[in-house]
């Protein structure tokens, strides 16, 4: 702001000042004169409107941050959906691996919600008066595979609104258009299937995390509704389960509880799988078994079977992740992945690298294993390319790579591939 700029807002607002009605509350009681600058900044943060009327006596004290004593606030209970597992009013994650039946699960809720039904294994068994629910589902079509899926579970289809353009909706840009859908259906859940394809930020560090999800959680408390996100697991079996979820760990510490699928480990059947609550600041709540079956116009259904009390950590060392892939064979997996389609830049291998929380000492322990060559190209450009020959470990790393590639054209949608 140059030096006239100033001179003439302190004129304006010394005529603000002085036209001010008698007895009108100043806006800065006590506050000392610190220039135009502070002034505007002030007025800035109060969000004041423009008088219409030049009445300036209403116009609004800017809010201050105030302490509480906790003797003045009243006690409340959790409100829930699901009973112990899914609260209203803030966020929940649902974690697993492809095949588990994630988004079938989500539906199954959904149904339940829009025709009143009660909730799985529910001990009341008391049905509840309907509600609406929106979902935003990227990994699935919605005529071909969601609404049949829904219609299966025995949903009320006029409850439920759905995103019609994935790639169009963003968070946190587009939380008023949820905002929008919640209220036109009476809404009661909020289910984001997978969460890092709707996300404008990088959810792999807590600034991101907190500039994507803040506003989120602060709208499902404000409407009082459940949000459920839905996302994939990491490889690395040897973290603790309530860390295994992909992304920054401040995703679970902005959720009120978290629970985690996986298949269940005292069953041969690959369609029985275990629901587990992985993470609650609220409750306690029993392990869930339950199949995922096909219906006779080729929808999948839940089927709940009933309780039981295997753990978060039973369930992710059992058939899911095996204990023994290493850090090693995941950095192996990720070089075969990125370099299989050809030669790449060093400097690009080790961006892709540190993204997926590889660290440099095992990326470059995983290149000497498996032969990768070092290039020169100009002065000062190296790039990385797999061997010529069948080198054991690269045909290792290959075997793995397909078995993973082959499970991810089972799951997603031919539109994906």
């Amino acid at each position: 702001m140059n030096k006239e700029s100033l001179c003439e807002t302190k004129v304006q607002s010394q005529d603000v000042i002085a036209r001010a009605p008698a007895g009108a509350k100043p806006l800065f009681e006590g506050a000392p004169w610190q220039g135009p600058e502070t002034l505007l900044r002030e007025m800035n943060l109060a969000k004041v409107a423009k008088p219409q009327d030049g009445n300036l006596g209403n116009l609004p004290i800017p809010a201050r941050p105030k302490l509480l004593s906790m003797a003045d606030l009243k006690s409340g209970e959790p409100r829930w959906l699901w009973e112990n597992r899914i609260p209203l009013g803030g966020i929940t994650l649902l974690e697993g691996d492809p095949g588990h039946g994630k988004s079938t699960l989500t539906d199954d809720l959904v149904a339940r919600l829009t025709a009143g039904r009660p909730m799985p294994l529910a001990e009341d068994n008391l049905e509840s008066p309907p509600a609406g629910a929106v979902l935003l589902r990227g990994e699935e079509s919605l005529t071909a595979v969601v609404r049949p899926r829904l219609e299966a579970a025995g949903a009320d289809l006029k409850q439920v609104l759905a995103v019609d353009r994935v790639e169009s909706f963003r968070l946190p840009n587009d939380l008023e258009v949820l905002r929008q859908g919640v209220k036109a259906v009476g809404a009661k859940l909020v289910v984001i299937d997978p969460l890092p394809q709707f996300v404008d930020a990088n959810l792999n560090s807590s600034s991101g995390t907190q500039q994507a999800l803040g506003e989120l959680a602060s709208l499902a408390e404000e409407l009082e509704i459940a949000v459920v996100l839905v996302r994939h697991l990491g490889k690395s079996s040897s973290r603790k389960a309530i860390y295994r979820g992909l992304g920054s760990v401040s995703i679970i510490g902005l959720a009120r509880s978290s629970l985690m699928v996986a298949a269940d480990p005292s069953s041969d059947d690959k369609h029985q799988h275990m629901l587990v609550l992985n993470k609650s600041n609220l409750a306690n709540a029993k392990s869930v078994l339950y199949r995922t079956e096909k219906t006779g116009n080729h929808a999948i259904t839940v089927n709940w079977l009933r309780h039981a009390t295997q753990s978060t950590e039973a369930i992710t060392t059992g058939c899911d992740m095996a204990a023994d892939y290493s850090e090693l064979e995941r950095a192996m997996d990720f070089l075969y992945g990125v370099l299989v389609g050809g030669e790449k830049p060093q400097r690009e291998v080790l961006t892709f690298a540190k993204e997926a929380d590889i660290a440099k000492r095992t990326l470059y322990r995983a290149k000497r294993v498996m032969q990768i060559k070092s290039k020169r190209v100009g002065q000062t450009c190296w790039v990385w390319q797999l061997p010529a020959g069948n080198v054991e470990a690269v045909l290792a790393a290959k075997e793995r790579f397909v078995s993973e590639l082959c499970e991810w054209l089972v799951e997603e949608p031919a539109a994906k591939r």
